[in-house]
């Protein structure tokens, strides 16, 4: 199969600054030791040069990935994920609901690395980083509730995480509490909408992202 095949049909923005590109769950966003499977090095092929990874998610997740095409482009944009410059929104399903509608998640916490998950942590905590979150109720189905979430911090797995705190564990996600697994390694949280600013114009750029059709 061509590296890029159905690829131009998950690119929602391009342009000669970057790509903004609809990642698959259970695709990794970046190239490691995948011998070309990654997102990362299917948009190189595309593009036919290399990109940098501005924003990247976790292998289950789908949804937004922003891909630099040089290098004044990737220390512009990097720069405003540091500043939180970058709105983020993500849209996830879970099985359970018994908290407000809308609200606030604040917590703490710390990364095991050798098992790649995250665990509570206090403030007081050597490792501990602080994370934050706003959530909102958006619909509810036979089985499960659906929730649109904003991140105010870019913690690893800080939205899986503080969900599953609550017993709001995301569909399909065994690591945080999730009894069954999907059958192709997603998860059922969607990274859906990217507002930045240009890194030339400064304009403001927002990109929203649907569900992608197998």
């Amino acid at each position: 199969m061509n590296l890029t095949e159905h690829l131009s049909d998950r690119i929602l923005l391009s342009n000669q600054q970057f790509v903004v590109v609809n990642k698959r769950g259970g695709e990794s966003s970046m190239d490691d030791k995948l011998q070309g499977r990654s997102l990362q090095h299917k948009v190189k092929s595309y593009c036919k040069h290399p990109v940098h990874v501005v924003n990247r998610l976790d292998e289950p997740v789908s949804g937004l990935v922003l891909f630099a095409k040089n290098e004044k482009a990737m220390q512009s944009l990097s720069s405003q994920f540091s500043a939180r410059n970058v709105r983020k929104s993500y849209l996830t399903a879970v099985s359970k609901i018994d908290i407000d509608q809308e609200g606030v998640f604040e917590d703490y916490i710390s990364i095991n690395k050798k098992i790649n998950k995250a665990f509570q942590a206090t403030k007081s905590d050597a490792d501990s980083r602080h994370c934050a979150l706003n959530y909102k109720l958006i619909g509810s189905g036979e089985r499960y509730h659906f929730f649109w979430i904003q991140p105010h911090t870019g913690r690893q797995h800080q939205t899986r995480f503080q969900l599953a705190m609550r017993g709001l564990h995301v569909k399909g996600d065994v690591k945080y509490g999730t009894r069954r697994k999907n059958d192709d390694r997603a998860i059922h949280l969607h990274a859906w909408e990217l507002a930045f600013n240009h890194p030339i114009s400064t304009e403001r750029t927002n990109v929203r992202s649907g569900a992608i059709a197998e």
